[in-house]
């Protein structure tokens, strides 16, 4: 496959991740088919309500999709197509660092990538392009950028973050991450201001991703 520059004329650049083993709903959705192209929510897949997030062109340029060779197909939509997608087939599944890395490499450095997975359902679209806004605000002074959601219950499925010191508004400098905790430390962050889910939901410039994944992470650096 040829790499082939993506220009993204200063706007945010959704780079919307979609795949998956199929097991965690099984029998409905199967390795061909996993739950982001299901419509559990409504009518609309969860894949097709985040293209659909990610669509107004003042803000966003086109999507770049990163899905596996079993999903081409299903990402393929026609929704996905009229915004002038570009899609990245990624040869073997090698999780979030490795697909974002492969979407970093067609971007030019400054470019600001917005990290989406495609099986969240967002009720608010405007208040997600907002906070997604700022997100990229941040992003384009050097910072990466994890968004968090304001715990409602004690999750026990969700990551979740520990706030740092406040940098300015509601963005915060992470002091810690807390993978998926036990039920009573669970209970502990949900209760405190300090901590909040994990939404999954990443934004920075292309250069400063791939500066740090060849930091820390040398080797995948090297074979994305």
């Amino acid at each position: 496959m040829k790499s082939v520059a993506f220009e993204a004329d200063g706007r945010i650049v959704p780079v919307i991740l979609c795949g998956g083993n199929g097991t965690r709903l099984w029998p409905r959705s199967r390795a061909t088919k996993p739950k982001p192209f299901l419509p559990l929510v409504g009518k609309q897949t969860l894949f097709d309500e985040a293209i659909i997030r990610c669509s107004k062109q003042e803000l966003f340029a086109p999507p770049m999709i990163v899905t596996g060779r079993s999903c081409i197909e299903h990402a393929e939509t026609e929704l996905a197509l009229s915004l002038g997608s570009q899609l990245i087939v990624e040869p073997q599944s090698r999780n979030t660092a490795a697909a974002v890395a492969l979407a970093a490499l067609r971007l030019p450095a400054d470019s600001v990538m917005l990290v989406c997975p495609s099986d969240h359902h967002i009720q608010d679209n405007a208040a997600f392009r907002e906070r997604a806004a700022m997100a990229a605000e941040i992003a384009s002074d050097g910072w990466l950028v994890c968004l968090g959601i304001q715990p409602r219950s004690a999750e026990t499925r969700f990551g979740y973050i520990r706030r740092g010191d406040r940098l300015s508004g509601d963005a915060f400098r992470i002091a810690e991450f807390i993978e998926k905790p036990s039920g009573p430390r669970a209970a502990v962050f949900a209760a405190s201001k300090e901590f909040c889910w994990n939404a999954g939901i990443f934004a920075f410039r292309a250069g400063d991703y791939l500066a740090e994944l060849e930091r820390f992470r040398p080797v995948l650096a090297a074979a994305a």
